[in-house]
């Protein structure tokens, strides 16, 4: 059986846990974008009760939003806000499996989503709709259907030029 499906992405409902497990996230880490200083999530918080709105207006992390504009840090913490207060958008994060040589990795890079994923953490969220396209084998695991969590690397027979 192979551990590659289809590269095509589709939508599939995943444990939250097991995807910020897979992606090596350390949530008592700082959160990080290039263009401002790193964000506590305990900093979320406290702007959130000091009243600080959320921003819909969406970052540039994909082909479709273009990153145009350098983002302070509190455009970051309102945007994370956001969808604290909209948790029926935390869907639709990308996903992907990382790379090394000729080798995918067993388990999960966040391509784009990183403010939905940061307030799913504050709302300690369950579950969570992402768009993923890579191993089966992780994608098993973090959607809960088995508890066995890959630990291999799965080698690509790449031809040689």
């Amino acid at each position: 059986m192979s551990l590659l499906r289809s590269r095509r992405k589709t939508m599939i409902d995943v444990l939250f846990n097991r995807l910020i497990d897979m992606a090596g996230i350390d949530i008592k880490e700082i959160w990080a974008w290039p263009d401002a200083p790193p964000i506590l999530l305990e900093e979320v918080i406290s702007e959130k009760e000091r009243g600080l709105l959320g921003s819909k207006e969406p970052y540039g992390d994909t082909w479709k939003y273009p990153v145009k504009v350098e983002r302070d840090k509190e455009y970051h913490i309102s945007r994370i806000i956001y969808f604290m207060d909209h948790p029926e958008e935390i869907s639709g994060i990308e996903v992907d499996n990382p790379c090394f040589d000729n080798g995918i990795l067993p388990g999960c890079l966040i391509i784009d989503g990183w403010h939905r994923v940061a307030a799913g953490v504050l709302l300690k969220l369950e579950k969570v709709s992402i768009e993923y396209g890579g191993r089966s084998d992780v994608e098993d695991y973090i959607s809960g259907k088995t508890d066995n969590r890959p630990e291999e690397i799965l080698f690509l027979n790449l031809p040689m030029y």
